[in-house]
């Protein structure tokens, strides 16, 4: 299933569909990653052209997964509280399971102090931290690849293996 979507993306002029992905964060505008047999979970927090990403939370199996990615300048520790909108996001997670049977793209849920949505427009920031709710089927390793855009305009691909239990 997983590579007839690549090859169908392929077929209609989506770059680099399929590369391998780097097994660090990734600073690309165009990075697709391919999921393949996972060994060892990658470290964490992943890193840079200095910037740091760390993923907080559980992956619970048959349950909302309540996870966090928090970023922040890697020489400093500054939270990066400007991060822009990134196709109409504040943040996008793509995951799959290890065998690449299931694939899902959440969204950052961001709310403001009362709770309400805060919506990625035009001039909006975001950050450091970033929500995101995920539900695991099943039990096993998943690779997860979250995007942010800069203040810079540049977007930072993160990608993170964890054990849903």
């Amino acid at each position: 299933m997983v590579a007839e979507a690549f090859r169908d993306a392929a077929r209609r002029g989506a770059r680099h569909c399929g590369r391998p992905i780097d097994p660090r964060v990734e600073r690309r505008r165009d990075s697709v990653g391919a999921i393949g047999e996972i060994a060892q979970p990658l470290a964490q927090p992943g890193r840079v052209d200095g910037i740091r990403v760390d993923l907080q939370g559980t992956a619970r199996v048959g349950a909302t997964s309540d996870l966090t990615f928090h970023v922040t300048d890697a020489a400093t520790g500054r939270p990066l509280d400007d991060l822009q909108p990134y196709l109409a996001a504040a943040g996008h997670v793509v995951i799959m399971r290890g065998d690449g049977q299931t694939f899902a793209h959440e969204h950052a849920d961001v709310r403001d102090s009362d709770g309400n949505p805060v919506f990625a427009l035009p001039g909006q920031t975001f950050g450091p931290d970033l929500p995101v709710h995920v539900h695991f089927d099943t039990a096993g390793t998943y690779r997860l690849w979250a995007q942010f855009r800069l203040a810079d305009g540049a977007v930072v691909t993160a990608p993170f293996t964890v054990q849903a239990r």
